[in-house]
């Protein structure tokens, strides 16, 4: 008995399978127990009213039925509350509810959109505006607005104040506070923004050296591995 070979996919049954793609592409998105997520070369989403739900670490997953308001969040590690709902989980099993609104607490819920849940030195965190330019800003908590950084400022309590990247000789906390080309070199005290050092000059770490390798000890750079072995 010969065994019966798979047959290739048909045109008819390539261009239906488009046409899923298309449809939930230009329909509105895919509807309750389709597919959604990555698929092939583009993102399948979920029609207004459901969400993708997927499993931890997977890219794909099906359309569900989201939370309305006042309802139990289906999954609380998911944006699975219909339309402009958040999960707030300072409910009990946690419940879909509005969006937490400007001066109020966002421990547990996310704020309307445009606002962020800003972090302070002492209290609970609460839904305000990105911090402008020269207002007080914590570190690493992406609190200013547009392209202004966190830059380290003594004068408030919160440490730092929103501002424009700064050029060379200039103090900082991380790169990201240094104009292009620049490192912040924890190898001065306190560091600052420096073009990488060369071979005998300070650092803190690897990336302040144009040979990318530091002496932790010395706090200085040294020759690349490779060049010290004269590869």
């Amino acid at each position: 008995m010969v065994a019966g070979r798979s047959r290739a996919p048909t045109l008819p049954g390539i261009l239906a399978s488009a046409a899923v793609l298309v449809a939930a592409a230009c329909g509105g998105g895919a509807g309750l127990g389709e597919r959604c997520g990555e698929w092939g070369h583009g993102t399948l989403a979920c029609a207004d009213g459901f969400y993708c739900s997927l499993a931890p670490d997977e890219s794909r997953g099906t359309c569900k039925r989201a939370g309305r308001e006042n309802e139990p969040c289906p999954e609380v590690m998911l944006a699975s509350c219909a339309g402009d709902l958040t999960c707030n989980r300072a409910f009990n099993p946690p419940l879909c509810t509005a969006a937490i609104t400007r001066g109020l607490d966002c421990t547990s819920a996310a704020c309307v959109e445009g606002l962020i849940c800003l972090m302070k030195p002492v209290g609970v965190p609460t839904c305000e505006a990105p911090r402008l330019d020269g207002e007080a800003c914590l570190n690493a908590q992406g609190q200013c607005a547009g392209a202004l950084v966190c830059l380290p400022y003594a004068g408030v309590p919160e440490g730092g104040v929103c501002g424009a990247r700064v050029s060379a000789g200039n103090v900082c906390d991380d790169a990201a506070d240094c104009q292009a080309g620049l490192t912040c070199n924890a190898g001065f005290p306190p560091a600052r923004c420096e073009p990488p050092s060369e071979i005998g000059q300070p650092c803190g770490s690897a990336p302040d050296c144009k040979s990318l390798n530091c002496d932790l000890v010395a706090l200085s750079c040294v020759a690349s591995a490779a060049a010290a072995a004269g590869w």
